[in-house]
């Protein structure tokens, strides 16, 4: 193999590989970057087996070729690198040249190297960039750490006819971001694993990324850069059945002084804070006892229903205000040890269980 390339673009292609290099690969060739030269492309593949991404990136194709390079290293030789790069391989070892830098790399046989699924012909979806990323980024954060429901940690893509939800869960709170999708005619359900979800976000922009579910697995093409990975097995749990439809008593306020008070109450404690929150006349009152002392402020908004005093970890109420866009936020309290929902826009609810008060 013998290529001439641009090294912002082998720079810019090698930075969406290289994180899916496995850090502790079975085989040797899993710890590199497969490079991959033919016609005028240059295709730079990375796994880990669970998340594969490949970048696809014009180039001056002297000889045709491929070889597997150990893969942070190639990345940090790259990302110092300015100008035209030269890559020549002999066998497995390999010459990159640029400017008066040189550098000999040992590599691994292609062969080793896993092959990527294919796509294939069957369902597959044209989904709108930067609204998946932005559902993405409003749901993700509440996946479950609990590595023994392995459902629970991945983010839920759910199909409907006309309309396409993400979701995700921990059991103690849930983010749901709903949004119409025409040409949808069939309900389908992928639970992706949180490392996909991540890799993914990073990929995402303005451009749709077509989304193709397989046996087992998923790909997703966005541009000139494709995404695979496995899929969580398991039934996703019926989540509609958490999210309440009446509330005895509502509030709205705007998201920003919310979420500016909720932060300074919390200083108060070092360990896991927990605010009271009440509702009425026209303010949310929120309290937090913490082992450095107690804190107090009051949110002024419109309250409506009953009276009520109900406790949440204040982190996850952070977590939701933070991904949230709009001016104002609703909170619908449906009793005090009942579920809570938090909603800024049609599309967007995050429901969460409220914490038993000690006393109470």
């Amino acid at each position: 193999m013998d290529i001439r390339v641009e090294a912002q673009t082998f720079r810019e292609a090698l930075s969406k590989v290289y994180r899916v290099v496995s850090t502790r690969p079975v085989t040797p060739a899993l710890g590199g970057i497969l490079v991959d030269s033919s016609g005028d492309k240059v295709c730079l593949s990375a796994t880990d087996l669970e998340v594969g991404i490949t970048a696809t990136f014009s180039g001056e194709i002297l000889e045709e070729g491929q070889v597997v390079l150990p893969g942070k290293v190639l990345y940090s030789i790259v990302r110092t690198l300015k100008g035209e790069v030269r890559l020549r391989t002999e066998g497995e070892r390999a010459l990159l040249q640029c400017g008066r830098s040189r550098f000999e790399l040992s590599g691994f046989p292609p062969g080793d190297f896993p092959f990527f699924p294919q796509e294939e012909e069957g369902f597959a979806v044209l989904l709108p960039g930067e609204l998946l990323k932005e559902a993405l980024l409003r749901t993700s954060f509440a996946v479950s750490r609990d590595e023994t429901r392995p459902v629970l940690t991945g983010v839920l893509f759910a199909f409907a006819p006309g309309c396409f939800e993400v979701v995700a869960t921990d059991g103690h709170r849930l983010s749901r971001n709903v949004f119409e999708l025409p040409g949808i005619e069939k309900e389908a359900r992928y639970v992706l694993p949180q490392k996909a979800v991540a890799e993914l976000l990073r990929l995402l922009g303005k451009e749709d990324a077509r989304f193709v579910p397989q046996n087992g697995s998923v790909v997703f093409r966005i541009g000139e850069t494709v995404l695979f990975s496995t899929l969580i097995e398991g039934e996703y749990p019926n989540y509609l059945q958490v999210i309440p439809q009446s509330f005895v008593s509502r509030a709205w306020v705007l998201r920003e002084e919310l979420l500016e008070a909720l932060e300074r109450v919390a200083l108060v404690t070092s360990g896991v804070p927990v605010v009271e929150v009440s509702f009425g006349g026209g303010m949310l009152r929120l309290r937090v006892t913490g082992d450095l002392g107690v804190a107090e402020e009051e949110v002024v908004g419109e309250t409506e229903g009953d009276h009520l005093k109900v406790a949440f970890n204040v982190r996850y109420l952070l977590e939701a205000l933070r991904v949230m866009r709009d001016e104002r936020v609703e909170l619908g309290l449906s009793g005090e040890l009942s579920p809570a929902k938090v909603s800024s826009s049609s599309s967007f609810e995050y429901v969460l269980m409220p914490v038993r008060l000690q006393g109470v």
